[in-house]
């Protein structure tokens, strides 16, 4: 028998059934941690509610709807509200080129800060002067705005659009006129990353902003990657939580723009539009969200805590459809128990082939020594 063939019976064989088993239990676990959301979303979210108030979500238990009834896709936000539980926050909004993070430049970065529940610092500046002059600071503090430049290149041919959109012509902003490109100041990074991680941070559309940060600030990867980031992002909880995103044709889910979610919280008056400027649309956002959550707290006060908590001890496992922290962990052991006994029964049948291919290899051996020996010696054996 071959050197080769000798090795390749020398394996354990590789169970076919098992990888199917674990791929199914794969697919299982991340259907239902899809229902279920993440404990570290969760840092930043509503804990415990189900809902507008605290009451049942639309249609019962099973139901897994926002505000409205609309959006029948099951979603975690449906029982944690972002941005619920938070204080600090920072409001973001960017400025860019184009959509592409990978081809395209940050020319504007316009930030700042405020409490959504205890009052601002004391000793910061009350007034902030913005380009709107209708827009108070109000409990807003840290305003911040920050200019980039482009490659000459791209200087020399302008961009139309968003100039038309924010106000802002690049033809202005070349490198060779003094504004440094974003992605090539390592210490504009560093700052900005800085102030990422020490609060959470709001957009309205965090997914834009997340993307241009992913490939164009330094660190911020790493550091989403181990948790230190947390992102609260105001467009589902607009369309999640606000009666006031009413489906139309237009917008089926109701008008979620910034524009549309600012003036329904009394962050914008009717009579005036979103700014399209980095600063601006951060203010709007952030006094709009501090509204919003209020608005929600008041109503819990009010309604449905009596009833939350009558479903929660009919149910201590299932809220408004949404499974708890503690399922969660109960299938994850269930599931390490049957993954425990499919390994102890492959070590097992692995012993048992190597005892018996040992056993193929030592009686022909033993068989062989024994033709060796002399006649009158195999005679009396």
């Amino acid at each position: 028998m071959s050197s080769s063939h000798n090795s390749r019976l020398g394996r354990c064989p590789r169970s076919y059934g098992g990888d199917s088993d674990a791929r199914a239990e794969r697919r299982k676990a991340q259907r239902f941690q899809k229902r279920a959301g993440d404990a570290a979303m969760a840092r930043a979210n509503l804990s415990g509610a189900t809902s507008p108030g605290g009451a049942a979500l639309p249609g019962g238990a099973a139901a897994s709807g926002n505000a409205t009834g609309h959006h029948h896709k099951p979603d975690w936000r449906d029982a944690y509200l972002p941005g619920r539980d938070v204080d600090a926050v920072m409001g973001i909004d960017i400025e860019t080129t184009g959509i592409d993070p990978a081809r395209d430049y940050i020319i504007d970065v316009g930030f700042e800060f405020m409490n959504m529940a205890s009052p601002r610092p004391a000793g910061e500046p009350e007034t902030y002067a913005y380009e709107q002059g209708y827009y108070a600071a109000g409990d807003a503090y840290g305003q911040s705005r920050l200019a980039f430049g482009v490659p000459p290149e791209n200087a020399a041919l302008g961009n139309a659009l968003i100039a038309k959109l924010t106000g802002i012509d690049v033809r202005g902003r070349s490198s060779e006129a003094g504004y440094r490109l974003f992605d090539e100041w390592p210490q504009a990074q560093a700052g900005l990353l800085a102030r990422l991680t020490q609060q959470p941070y709001v957009a309205h559309n965090a997914t834009f902003e997340h993307s241009w940060f992913m490939l164009n600030v330094a660190g911020y990867a790493e550091s989403y990657r181990a948790g230190r980031i947390t992102i609260i992002d105001t467009l589902p909880m607009s369309r999640q939580w606000d009666p006031g995103a009413v489906p139309t044709n237009e917008h089926p889910y109701g008008d979620n723009t910034l524009d549309a979610y600012a003036k329904r919280q009394g962050a914008l008056d009717s009579a005036h539009n979103e700014r399209h400027l980095d600063l601006e649309d951060s203010h709007i956002m952030l006094v709009a969200m501090k509204h919003h959550l209020a608005a929600l707290k008041a109503q819990g006060k009010a309604v449905g805590a009596h009833r939350q908590e009558r479903a929660s001890a009919a149910s201590p496992a299932v809220v408004s459809g949404e499974y708890t922290i503690g399922l969660v962990s109960n299938y994850q052991d269930s599931r390490q128990q049957r993954e425990n006994r499919r390994r102890t029964i492959v070590r097992v049948v692995c012993v048992v082939i190597a005892v018996a291919m040992l056993g193929s290899l030592v009686i022909p051996a033993i068989y062989a020594g024994l033709l060796t020996l002399p006649s009158h010696i195999r005679a009396r054996s």
